[in-house]
């Protein structure tokens, strides 16, 4: 899709997009008992990096860290 088209959902180069991506979903998903490094690097070769973000001093509250049974979700 080009700057300035309208958006259209049912455009092959979006339906495309949306099942590339539903697949990698799936398949970081099922990763789950795997080392930490090795799901970090899907990550990164999905969004061609990762790192934390420190939220601002106003939101930070003690949570636990992400550890190996994080999974993402997204409406498909």
């Amino acid at each position: 899709m080009l700057a300035g088209e309208l958006y259209t959902a049912n455009s092959p180069e979006i339906q495309a997009d949306q099942g590339e991506a539903r697949a990698w979903m799936q398949r970081f998903n099922a990763n789950i008992d795997v080392p930490l490094a090795e799901r970090y690097q899907l990550l990164e070769d999905r969004f061609a990096g990762v790192g934390a973000v420190r939220p601002q001093k106003s939101e930070r509250r003690e949570r636990p860290m992400p550890d190996s049974t994080m999974t993402l979700h997204a409406p498909c």
